[in-house]
Formats: C-alpha cells, sequence, structure tokens
C-alpha cells in the first residue's frame, strides 16, 4: 500500500506541469499601455496625451471571470501604469475589451454623469469603448469627446459705445444632463430645458473679442435655439433655426461657433406685452419700449418713452414677483420671481414720475409660469389646419393660465377686452361668478368709452358700454392688426415675443383659424369639474379636440359682460378673441365660442366684451 500511495502521489506533480504548459492561458500579465491619443476640439487636439491620471475598464470576454471598472492610471512621465496602491489590470492571451477615459474621476464606476457648463480643461471628458486586447501586445486608446461645445464670440464693434459687459446667458431647448455608460458610449437618463450661465465679461475692449466656451451635451434638436444674453443691462434675444439650418443634432466632439457682433445698431429683445418667467427665475426687461414697438399710425403713439420709475400694479399671489434694480440710464428694471415654485400673473407699470408717480406710459403683463411655449421638448402647442389650408400653432392653454389640465381651474386664463393689451383676472372659486383677489390695485369696473390715451393711464378699467359697445371712444378695427388678409402684430397685442392673437383673414370668407372643428359625437369632449370625467353632470369644464382635430383643449373659460364688467358664463361657455374687426361695423370683433354641443366659429361680439386669447405663432 505504501507503494502505491507513493505512486499516485507522485502522479499529482507531474499532471500539474503538464496541465501548466499545455494551457497557457492561465498567465497573465498586467495591461502595458502604448499610446494615448486626444482626438476632436480638446485644447490639446491630436496630441498624444504623456501625463496625467485616467480610467481604464476591463470589460472582459471568455475566460474572464469579473469586470473591474474605472481603475485608475497614472502617468508621471514614465509611462502609464497603476496609480499608487491600485492593483493593475491583468490580461490573458484571451481577447478583453477595454474602455478608457481621461480624466480621471470615479473609481469602480461605469457610469459618468455629464452636465452642461461652462468649459474648462478638467471638466471635458474623453473616452473611448469596446478597444480589443490582450496580453501579447500594448493598448494604445484614441479617446474622442463626450461633449459638444457651443462657442460664443462676443465681437465688439468700434461703433458701441457702451463697455460692453455681458451676463445672464440663456440657452433654450438643448439638453441639460445625461448619465454617460463608458462601456457602451450610450446616453441615458437624458433632460433637457434651458441652460444658464454668467460668465462675468465685465467689458470689451472696442475691436475685440470675449469667447464663452460651453460643454453642452449631445443631443437631437427640435425647433429653435432661442439664445439670450445681457449686454450692459440691456436684454438681447437671438433666435437660431437649427431645422431650417439643416442641424439636427449636437454631435459629441463637435464645436459649433456662434458669432455676436455688439455695434451700435444691435437691437434688444424683440418686446412685447407679456412676458413669461419661470418661479424662481428672474428677468431684465427694458421699460421704455411700448409692447413691440411696431406703432400704429392711426394711434398717434410714440413708440417709446423714458420712466423715471416703476412698480407692480397687481399681482395674483403676494410676493410672486418682486421688483430688483431699476436703472433709470438703461431704462431697464429686474424681475425676480418667488423661489417656492408659485405660478400666477402680474401687472407692472412705467411712470412718468419718482416713486410710482404721474401718468402710468405703460404697463407690462408679467405671466409666471413653468410653460415655455418656445420649448420643443415640452412639444404641448398644437398645430391645427382648418379646412381652408391655414395653419396655425396654438399654444395648449389660454393666455394667463397655470396650468393646461382640463380638471384644473387654474386652465381659464385672463380676460381682455378687444384691441387692448390688458388682462383682468377670471374667477377663484369653483361655484362663484368673483373676481380673483389681486395684491395691489383690482380691478375697476368703470363705465365708458374712453379714449385710447386714458385706457392706457389706467390699464386696470375694465371700460363697460351701452351707448356705442366698444370701450374706445373713437373705434378702430386695426388695434390687433388683423386688415385685409394681413395679420401683423401690433404695439397692443397681449401675446408673448413670437406669439400673437390668431387672424380670421376675412378676406378670403369663411376661414377663420378654427374653422373645421365640430361639435359632434366624439368629435369633442367636455370635462366636468364636479365629476371628474369627461362627461357632463354639472360644471361645464371645455370641449377637448385633441384626438380629433388636433387643437388640445378650450376651457369654457366665460366672459366679462360688456354691459357691467362682470363675470359670466364661466363653465357654461368659452369665447375667444380674434384679431380681426367684424366686417360688417367697427363696434364688433369676430369670436370663436362654444358651449355643449355647439360651436361658432366666426361669432361676433362688440368690443367691450372681456374674453379669452388663446395665442398662435407668429
Amino acid at each position: 500500500m505504501n507503494k502505491s500511495s507513493l505512486i499516485v502521489f507522485l502522479l499529482f506533480p507531474l499532471l500539474y506541469v503538464s496541465c501548466t504548459q499545455d494551457n497557457p492561458e492561465d498567465f497573465v500579465s498586467p495591461l502595458q499601455i502604448g499610446r494615448i491619443t486626444l482626438s476632436g476640439i480638446s485644447v490639446k487636439s491630436e496630441n498624444e496625451l504623456t501625463s496625467g491620471d485616467i480610467g481604464i475598464s476591463l470589460l472582459g470576454s471568455y475566460g474572464y471571470d469579473e469586470q473591474r471598472y474605472s481603475v485608475h492610471y497614472t502617468n508621471n512621465g514614465n509611462g502609464w501604469e497603476a496609480a499608487p496602491g491600485v492593483t493593475p489590470i491583468y490580461l490573458k492571451r484571451a481577447y478583453a475589451s477595454l474602455s478608457a477615459y481621461y480624466p480621471y474621476k470615479e473609481p469602480n464606476e461605469d457610469v459618468i454623469r455629464l452636465t452642461s457648463q461652462l468649459y474648462s480643461p478638467e471638466k471635458d471628458i474623453l473616452f473611448q469603448s469596446n478597444v480589443p486586447a490582450n496580453r501579447s501586445a500594448p493598448v494604445s486608446f484614441e479617446l474622442g469627446h463626450a461633449y459638444s461645445i457651443i462657442t460664443l464670440n462676443f465681437i465688439r464693434e468700434a461703433s458701441y459705445t457702451g463697455p460692453c459687459a455681458i451676463s445672464g446667458i440663456t440657452i433654450s431647448n438643448v439638453g441639460l444632463s445625461a448619465d454617460l455608460t463608458l462601456s457602451t458610449g450610450d446616453y441615458r437618463s437624458q433632460s433637457a430645458g434651458i441652460f444658464s450661465v454668467d460668465p462675468a465679461i465685465a467689458s470689451i475692449k472696442p475691436g475685440n473679442c470675449a469667447s464663452v466656451k460651453i460643454l453642452m451635451l449631445p443631443s437631437y434638436l427640435w425647433g429653435k435655439i432661442d439664445l439670450k444674453f445681457t449686454i450692459d443691462n440691456l436684454y438681447h434675444s437671438i433666435s437660431l433655426d437649427a431645422a431650417h439650418a439643416g442641424l439636427s443634432s449636437l454631435e459629441p466632439g463637435k464645436n459649433y461657433k456662434i458669432d455676436i457682433h455688439i455695434g451700435s445698431t444691435t437691437t434688444t429683445t424683440p418686446t412685447a406685452n407679456c412676458y413669461i418667467v419661470a418661479p424662481g427665475e428672474s428677468l431684465t426687461m427694458p421699460v421704455n419700449i411700448k409692447g413691440n414697438g411696431g406703432n400704429i399710425a392711426a394711434s398717434l403713439l410714440s413708440t417709446s418713452h423714458y420712466a423715471r420709475s416703476v412698480g407692480i400694479l397687481w399681482q395674483t399671489h403676494q410676493q410672486l414677483i418682486t421688483l430688483g434694480t431699476f436703472d433709470p440710464t438703461r431704462q431697464t428694471v429686474l424681475i425676480n420671481t418667488n423661489t417656492v415654485g408659485i405660478s400666477g400673473n402680474a401687472v407692472i407699470a412705467a411712470y412718468s414720475g419718482e416713486s410710482q408717480t404721474g401718468d402710468i406710459l405703460w404697463s407690462w403683463h408679467i405671466w409666471v409660469t413653468d410653460y415655455n411655449p418656445d420649448d420643443p421638448y415640452e412639444n404641448t402647442n398644437y398645430s391645427y389646419t382648418n379646412t381652408y389650408g391655414v395653419t396655425n400653432v396654438f399654444m395648449d392653454r389660454n393666455l394667463g393660465a397655470t396650468s393646461a389640465s382640463p380638471g384644473s381651474i387654474k386652465n381659464l386664463g385672463l380676460h381682455y377686452q378687444w384691441g387692448r393689451k390688458d388682462p383682468f383676472v377670471n374667477i377663484d372659486t369653483l361655484y362663484l361668478d368673483r373676481d380673483s383677489p389681486v395684491f395691489g390695485t383690482a380691478i375697476n369696473l368703470t363705465a365708458g368709452p374712453a379714449t385710447l390715451a386714458a385706457t392706457i393711464k389706467n390699464p386696470t378699467n375694465f371700460y363697460f358700454s351701452t351707448s356705442i359697445y366698444d370701450w374706445n371712444s373713437s373705434p378702430d378695427n386695426t388695434l390687433w392688426g388683423e386688415t385685409n388678409n394681413s395679420s401683423t402684430k401690433t404695439i397692443f397685442d397681449p401675446c408673448p415675443v413670437g406669439w400673437k392673437v390668431p387672424g380670421y383673414y376675412n378676406t378670403i370668407g369663411k376661414s377663420s383659424p378654427w374653422n373645421g372643428i365640430e361639435v359632434t359625437g366624439e368629435s369633442a369632449r367636455w370635462y366636468d369639474y364636479s365629476s371628474s370625467s369627461y362627461q357632463y353632470v354639472g360644471y361645464f369644464s371645455g370641449h377637448d379636440w385633441s384626438s380629433a382635430f388636433g387643437a388640445g383643449f378650450w376651457p369654457a373659460s366665460g366672459l366679462r359682460k360688456y354691459w357691467d364688467g362682470k363675470l359670466d358664463d364661466v363653465f357654461e361657455g368659452g369665447t375667444y378673441w380674434s384679431a380681426t374687426a367684424s366686417v360688417n361695423n367697427n363696434i364688433e370683433a369676430t369670436s370663436f365660442c362654444f358651449r355643449i354641443g355647439q360651436c361658432y366659429l366666426s361669432q361676433s361680439f362688440v368690443k367691450s366684451y372681456g374674453l379669452s386669447v388663446r395665442c398662435v405663432q407668429e
């Protein structure tokens, strides 16, 4: 037995040696790194990386038991090797897949969070995925960029006279953040919205250029990219039509340059009678331009004025907005919105005297809402083509509404007299036709008519009239611009920049913006507040033309009566102004109105009514 035991014992090392010689895959050697090059838009463009810190992941394949993520490698001038205290990656002869990124950030992670931000070299992530490797040869990497770059070149021309301080840059409709999976190169959990940054450029010398370089998340682009910024406290805006330029996306590793020339003819942002600001954001707006600055000759108005003070007339919530610095030289005011997420409406005014004294020169509606009608990521606007082939893109909600939900009383929005820019509140309680309370100057129901100048000085006066049925003592059919089949936004239009009251196109027949919408069968749905469902029980919320016509939900937001200015018809019907005065007389204008089972595409209402407005894109 002893002899047999000895023979068996001696065979084990023989078998062991034999296996070792026949299976060279069991030999492993530490990863050998050849060259690491950086490509694309880096400061070190196309250069070899010879120092610094990188992360390498072993993704494995056949013959590897486990993966390793973001192993720290460093180069102090003597070649690449695992950082002190870090176990190197070992390779077999079997095929392996590696990924690498620079600069090194997170140990043992395969996912890096990318965030759009000001450019700096240490934040500019470069990476490469799925690089084949084994122990027989050094592995080289060519790292490409995870980000796109937008470079804004602010070029000051000699004709410009100010210091040329640049601040408050925002870029709308772009990607904000995403998770980059290094092993696959996939961008996941993407978010989009408005990118904001303050470059803190105090001045630019004449003839010089200041560049703002921004790391942007690669993303698809829809519609327009809206670029806004402030130069010497004046608000500016540029709208870039990405689709028209043939640009469908921001691609990794590409630098998109935008040159902005600043001269004496540099124009401020397009102005309007309504500005949209999200809760928690601020806006510097001009207070010396009336509306969009597009005057109507018959009004005999100057399009600009000099404001000596600015104040809040009313707001629907206390501290909904506050006014910051008023700059009498630049004629701008800073509007700060609340930081607790409250939406609502406010009206501010410019005065001829100090400390809100003298005459009101002009007033503006501040619409505080998270809704951004120009943001294609929201994709909530409605494009409707009527039976005459006329297409309008409607907002998804009434002007001044803070919700588009059929079940919310916040979808009602504000009321307007035809041709006036001034908003008036709707109800605040479901079952009562009473004015929503405001902080500041409440609505003043005033017997009219009045002169156009008087209405400008008294924007909170609702002028009712039973004499000529028009608030305007000198009726004017051009105040909202729809004449002779020409729908041009005017100085009195109440809609925000890029939007206007829809025109009726009366010279080519019944081609109203709503023509073709019918309230029959399943073509429209009504939503009832009391039952929270699409059926009629008590209080009629409105019609939903989303499925049948693609025109969206329209609330039964009621009206203000022309004979006393009081609220009426809320939850019974919806009535919406067009920009077109009646062809039959100068005291009426056309509208779209509906009740349950009824729809009137070209109903005429006297101009002193207060009706809803649903804006369309210009």
